[in-house]
């Protein structure tokens, strides 16, 4: 029922607005978990499609946490990377912090990977087609791309969640500068791993993937395969 599903969505929105004023009020609470509430919040919000409402409190959480907690802190900084996120909002500021983030979860290594992989495709998406705060060389635009697929094979391997919403990022970039079916020539091997490993074909990043190999496939030639695949 759309009307009952409109209506819980509001129903969760005003409550997770007056969790939000809530927190904002918070004298007693340690830093640490001030900041692990509102992510969750944040979350919340960005799961129901309140983008703004989400890049707000993405950006309120590393506000207010930078002051009190260490730079390097992990949920600091995925407040950061999420307060940047192309999805929510587009914003210089925040993009801007992008860098230095990813800069120290680099430094971390595999505690900081997952973050890391997802700090490097939203800075290469806001760069590549937002031009914020900048657009990337053509010779280096994909080089976030390229580190955020060997992170991923690095640290948790093929077929993996990671490896699947990295080969995604590949295969649209190949698809567009290259050819449709370069696109699919990126994409199929990691479909392909995905399959090997146990439930990873009910993953949210293997459907995304799949119906981006499906709707390349549509043009090229494929156009039978591509819409069976679609309406599976």
């Amino acid at each position: 029922d759309p009307n009952a599903t409109a209506q819980t969505r509001e129903g969760d929105v005003r409550v997770l607005t007056a969790i939000e004023q809530r927190i904002n009020e918070e004298t007693n609470r340690s830093p640490r978990h001030l900041l692990e509430l509102r992510l969750s919040v944040a979350e919340a919000y960005a799961n129901r499609g309140e983008s703004a409402a989400a890049a707000r409190v993405y950006r309120t959480a590393a506000d207010d946490a930078a002051a009190r907690l260490p730079a390097d802190d992990l949920q600091l900084l995925r407040a950061r990377v999420y307060a940047a996120d192309y999805r929510l909002i587009i914003s210089s500021s925040a993009a801007r912090e992008l860098d230095p983030a990813i800069d120290i979860l680099r430094a971390k290594g595999a505690d900081g990977a997952d973050l890391l992989i997802d700090a490097l495709l939203i800075r290469h998406q806001l760069r590549q087609f937002y031009g914020v705060p900048e657009f990337n060389a053509g010779a280096r635009r994909n080089d976030d791309v390229e580190e955020a697929l060997a992170t991923a094979l690095r640290h948790f391997g093929r077929g993996t969640r990671q490896h699947l919403k990295v080969a995604q990022r590949v295969g649209l970039m190949r698809a567009i500068f290259e050819s449709p079916a370069a696109g699919l020539r990126a994409m199929e091997p990691a479909l392909d791993d995905a399959r090997r490993r146990t439930g990873m074909t009910r993953t949210a990043e293997y459907r995304d993937l799949y119906t981006l190999f499906s709707q390349h496939l549509c043009g090229t030639g494929r156009a039978s395969e591509g819409m069976a695949n679609l309406w599976s």
